[in-house]
């Protein structure tokens, strides 16, 4: 019996006041005023604790089947309206690497890096393309040329394009290595040399 009255104060306290009980009503009262409700339970979640012990379950209930009842009213209004639906059309485009550019700078600028590590790997690597880009272009042009890898230069490029949004300190542990390579690359070289001289 306690329950069945919480029920009733609970869903008069969602349907707000109402004086008189007439026709008008009747159909007023299967309309919903959605941002109302969800205002109403969110108070009703944060006094609900306070209520007597053997109140709750009831409460619980209530809630339950009010924000059921709203998800339903929602989808219904959903389906109702009829500007809903957003007609896409095809952009024109001159080549694909348009359409690719424009796709990519639209993610950068509307996926936050939060977001898009939350999203994970691939949404990273599509905001980071340029870099990606850089680094496939550079090892390209290195691999293509086997004596790069005795080039100094070569290398150097490929660091500088990999330390790019890297702190100064791991720059300057990165730069150090890449130099001490250099040394040894140059130590190697000379024994190489004096060797072939014997």
């Amino acid at each position: 019996m306690d329950e069945l009255l919480i029920l009733l104060v609970l869903l008069m306290f969602l349907k707000g006041n109402k004086n008189d009980f007439n026709k008008t009503n009747l159909q007023d009262s299967f309309s919903l005023n959605i941002s109302s409700t969800h205002k109403k339970i969110k108070i009703l979640k944060k006094i609900s604790p306070y209520f007597p012990p053997d109140m709750i379950p009831a409460i619980n209930k209530s809630l339950f089947i009010t924000e059921k009842i709203v998800k339903v009213y929602e989808t219904v209004e959903f389906i109702k309206k009829e500007d809903n639906f957003y007609d896409i059309k095809v952009a024109d485009v001159n080549n694909k690497n348009e359409r690719i550019n424009y796709i990519l700078s639209t993610l950068k600028r509307e996926v936050s890096y939060d977001d898009a590590k939350e999203i994970g790997n691939g949404m990273e690597l599509i905001l980071n393309i340029d870099k990606y880009k850089k680094l496939a272009s550079v090892l390209k042009t290195f691999l293509s040329n086997p004596d790069g890898i005795n080039n100094s230069n070569s290398l150097e490029k490929i660091i500088e394009v990999m330390l790019e949004g890297r702190d100064e300190k791991e720059k300057k542990k990165i730069t150090q290595m890449v130099k001490m390579f250099e040394l040894m690359q140059t130590l190697d070289t000379q024994k190489k040399d004096s060797s072939e001289d014997k």
